[in-house]
């Protein structure tokens, strides 16, 4: 399931596994075309030797059963942050570098990747309500995640991009960096 997009699992003659992506509303179907586009950039950057991206197969067209555009990508074999969220507990502090390197590696891509622009506001910026956020989150769920990371020093740089004039600089982002959307691959 996906809080965007309807997705189906699939195999093609031969063995290949897909997976087919239907928009769940039209506000997701409007960014269809971007999507699409973005994808088939997206292959030729150096992100992808750090992290893999589905291959756009196939892009279908408005019809009177489904009336979106669609899409079918290549399966990328593995699983979801949230699916092995059990098995990972120990390994936290490596996922977590790794998520960092990746969350570097997007914001490093630049400009002229067709994205959005995002008002103040909107997610991605500015970052002092994310912050404000981040703050009370850590105040409600107290001392018991100090053995998942380290409290005081998310704190700490929490405070330090708090104090700057303007911490955000316009980039690509991945803007839903939640367990589900975060791919262990298959091992």
């Amino acid at each position: 399931p996906g809080t965007q997009h309807a997705m189906w699992r699939g195999r093609v003659d031969g063995g290949d596994d897909i997976v087919g992506r239907l928009p769940r509303r039209p506000g997701t179907a409007e960014g269809a075309d971007r999507e699409h586009q973005l994808l088939q950039q997206l292959e030729a950057t150096p992100l992808t030797s750090i992290v893999d991206i589905p291959q756009l197969l196939h892009v279908g067209g408005p019809h009177e059963l489904y009336p979106h555009r669609w899409s079918v990508l290549a399966w990328l074999d593995g699983r979801d942050a949230w699916t092995a969220r059990h098995e990972i507990d120990h390994d936290s502090p490596r996922l977590g570098a790794r998520l960092a390197e990746v969350v570097t590696a997007i914001a490093g891509l630049g400009h002229g990747l067709p994205v959005p622009y995002r008002a103040v506001g909107d997610e991605g910026i500015p970052i002092r309500p994310h912050i404000d956020l981040l703050l009370e989150q850590l105040d409600r769920v107290g001392p018991g995640v100090g053995h998942l990371f380290d409290v005081e020093r998310v704190r700490q740089l929490a405070a330090e991009a708090y104090a700057l004039d303007d911490p955000t600089t316009p980039c690509f982002i991945h803007d839903a960096l939640i367990p589900r959307n975060l791919p262990l691959t298959a091992a």
